[in-house]
């Protein structure tokens, strides 16, 4: 009888100590991503820019690590939606305040359409014209 109240009580205890631990983990606000580079970086003509050329880097965060090899098998349509999204800007919208995170914003969804799922959580692009 000792002994089965003794497990009894480290059950409760145990029980007591994951509910705390879920708690805790409800209540904290950070997203657990994943990053994937979709290769080297990107160089195209900017649209209208006459010889005006536009470098850039691409990182793209997603939720669960599953769909990093999803996006490894279409790379070369996520490598071409990209490209193809970048050589659309002109030179006022890439120097425009705020274009960065509205780009990247928009190259997401193109890129989620592209490959037919929202694999795509966050992306980040930077770039420098030349």
């Amino acid at each position: 009888m000792k002994r089965s109240l003794t497990q009894i009580g480290a059950l409760l205890c145990a029980a007591a100590l994951m509910a705390i631990l879920a708690a805790g983990c409800a209540d904290s606000d950070e997203i657990v991503t994943y990053p994937y580079v979709p290769g080297d970086h990107f160089t195209t003509n900017v649209r209208d820019g006459g010889r005006m050329m536009l470098r850039s880097e691409v990182v793209i965060d997603v939720r669960d690590q599953k769909h990093i090899a999803k996006l490894e098998e279409k790379e070369y349509v996520v490598r071409h939606t990209i490209s193809r999204f970048l050589s659309e800007q002109d030179e006022s919208t890439l120097r425009s305040i705020g274009a960065q995170e509205m780009l990247a914003d928009m190259l997401k969804d193109e890129i989620n359409t592209a490959i037919g799922h929202d694999y795509v959580y966050k992306l980040y692009l930077s770039y420098f014209m030349a």
